[in-house]
């Protein structure tokens, strides 16, 4: 998660402005009279669900960068800092990490190729060549993933990056070595490079040969490697998840190879540990699909059970304009399933005996809502009114967000048949938990709080296909930092003369929106545009008329969207007996839209 967005997302508007105004509540929403002009009727309005701000008096508006910058009369920098420092957020400071990043992609590269060649070559290696053959791992699979072996000896590497010219300071900061660079920290193991999507090797897994312990041993937290937000073989599966948008998690090394080495491409590892949220956003943009493989005797333990949880929390989700029958104010835009192993085996267990019985755990893979019921089922009395109770507190969240109708209310029905609680009963319930969980909802759990795709890909298309700045109002976009972006291009004229001007958050927030050509768009240029709006990915170029066509359709959008939210709040305002008279207004504006709006409206 980026700087931008992790200050954002801990942030609740309200809070921040509550420190400037005294606000008044307003039905949903919270009202004052405006910092930013003199009135004697209040018309600055917070609006929490979206976690934005607006006045009807002077037209002012944005979201909590935009609010500070105002108020406090600071720049992007600055404000952002500041709320950092509120947030507890400790800020990166991308330029510094750039000048530490780069000599430690170089190493980790350098030590890809020793300990690769070591493998290959070294007569201590042995035992790690006969071990692979053991786990079934062919030469081309050795070399597709430069496996290697790392020598006892403890100098061997760090003598042989120090010849290339590496530093003791370097190498420790590459997580190579320790005793101040002096001696190699893998010695004797079998190495894996892990890379991030780029095919950059940012760590090592590195497994025992001889009994040591422990088993494996991981890179230490660099500034280019987390284990917790790496998945092994990214690189290598992205092209086929997107082929078949569908990504399966596996727990290990050998897992991956073996799969990939079967022509199962599309498989990841999470390295051990429990699927986290930051390894789901490395796969959201390729896919909405996860089948997660799960030992049969880890299924349904707790620790499986909040790495599913993690895994839901961190997809893609939609927010519903009011809430359904069952209280739920949001669909899980996303699946979920688990393919159970069987007793007592590993993936590339199964992959090596039997290619074809792998092919069918996955493509059987259970969907989650039906592994939900069974491991909840497994093992209890339901003919115990306490019992009954906690599996149904336990299913109805999950139920509440499965996103057909027609099978929210299949599992409604099972969950009634199974528990003998009504339908009648659950739904109520439902609806109790769907008013709690929004009373007690911080602001990080709503939709706006802190990404617009539609906004990124508006700039995306800008920068990659506009042949020189034009005339887009940055006033179009809620989020602070796309108006800087957009700002400080149109004032510049070019990405390399406004590059050279930014600050370290807002860089980075560039480059994720100009590696947006990494996801999968579809051929017609407002399909596209929607897609990745619901987080759909793949590299497709547009020609300079469909270019020019989905860019015309993003601004048409974003004008729709900021009439549509304002009318709403100017609605809101009438039914609370407010007379603005720019509420009022808005309604003219919204009925005098232009054609390319009204022709937009059939896409709706």
């Amino acid at each position: 998660m980026s700087d931008i967005s992790e200050v954002k997302q801990r942030l609740d508007i309200v809070a921040v402005a509550s420190g400037y105004l005294p606000l008044q509540r307003s039905g949903r929403n919270f009202k004052a009279l405006c910092p930013f002009h003199t009135e004697k009727t209040p018309s600055f309005y917070i609006f929490p669900e979206q976690q934005s701000w607006h006045c009807f008096g002077c037209g002012s508006g944005g979201d909590v960068l935009s609010l500070v910058m105002k108020k406090e009369n600071l720049d992007f920098g600055a404000a952002l800092r500041l709320l950092a420092d509120k947030a507890g957020v400790t800020l990166t400071r991308e330029k510094e990490k750039a000048s530490q990043r780069q000599p430690i992609f170089e190493l980790n590269q350098s030590a890809v190729e020793f300990y690769h060649r070591a493998l290959l070559e070294s007569p201590e290696a042995g035992i790690a060549r006969s071990y692979l053959e053991k786990r079934g791992i062919g030469k081309q699979s050795i070399a597709d993933f430069q496996l290697g072996y790392s020598p006892r000896s403890g100098r061997a590497l760090t003598e042989h990056l120090r010849g290339k010219g590496g530093t003791a300071q370097d190498i420790l900061a590459a997580g190579l070595a320790r005793d101040e660079g002096k001696l190699d920290l893998f010695r004797g193991r079998l190495m894996f490079p892990i890379r991030d999507s780029q095919g950059r090797a940012t760590g090592f897994g590195a497994r025992e040969l001889d009994g040591s312990q422990p088993k494996y041993l991981n890179s230490p937290q660099t500034a280019i490697f987390d284990k917790g937000g790496s998945l092994y073989g990214l690189d290598k599966a992205l092209p086929a998840i997107r082929g078949k948008r569908e990504a399966v998690v596996v727990e290990g090394y050998f897992d991956v190879i073996a799969a990939h080495q079967g022509e199962f491409k599309n498989v990841v590892a999470s390295m051990g540990t429990a699927i986290t949220p930051r390894q789901v956003a490395l796969l959201k943009g390729a896919t909405r699909s996860l089948v997660l493989a799960l030992d049969a005797d880890a299924a349904g333990n707790e620790a499986v059970l909040r790495g599913i949880q993690t895994a839901r929390q961190a997809l893609e989700r939609t927010q519903l304009p009011v809430p359904d029958f069952l209280g739920a104010s949001e669909r899980l835009q996303a699946e979920i399933k688990v393919a159970l192993l069987p007793q007592g085996q590993d993936p590339d267990e199964v992959i090596n005996r039997s290619p074809q019985e792998w092919e069918r755990l996955v493509a059987s893979a259970l969907p989650l809502m039906d592994y939900l019921f069974q491991t909840a089922m497994a093992g209890v009395d339901l003919s115990r009114p306490q019992v009954a109770s906690m599996v149904v507190n336990k299913l109805l969240p999950y139920i509440r967000e499965v996103e057909g109708p027609v099978e929210r209310e299949l599992y409604l029905g099972k969950l009634s048949r199974l528990t003998g609680v009504s339908e009648r009963t659950l739904m109520q319930q439902a609806a109790l938990l769907g008013r709690a969980s929004r009373a007690g909802a911080s602001p990080a759990d709503t939709a706006f709080t802190w990404r617009d795709p539609l906004e990124e890909y508006c700039l995306y298309l800008l920068f990659h296909y506009a042949p020189q700045a034009g005339e887009t109002s940055p006033a179009l976009f809620l989020g602070t930092e796309n108006r800087e972006l957009l700002g400080q291009w149109l004032a510049s004229g070019s990405l390399d003369a406004m590059r050279a001007g930014l600050e370290p958050a807002l860089a980075e927030h560039l480059d994720e929106i100009l590696g947006l050509e990494e996801r999968p768009l579809p051929p017609n240029p407002y399909e596209r545009a929607q897609r990745y709006r619901q987080g759909v990915a793949s590299a497709m170029p547009l020609s300079p008329r469909e270019a020019e066509q989905a860019l015309a359709q993003c601004l048409s959008r974003l004008q729709e969207r900021s009439l549509r939210h304002l009318i709403q709040a100017g609605a809101d305002l009438e039914a609370e007996g407010s007379s603005l008279a720019a509420a009022q207004n808005l309604k003219q504006l919204f009925h005098q839209r232009t054609p390319a709006h009204k022709e937009a409206d059939l896409h709706e």
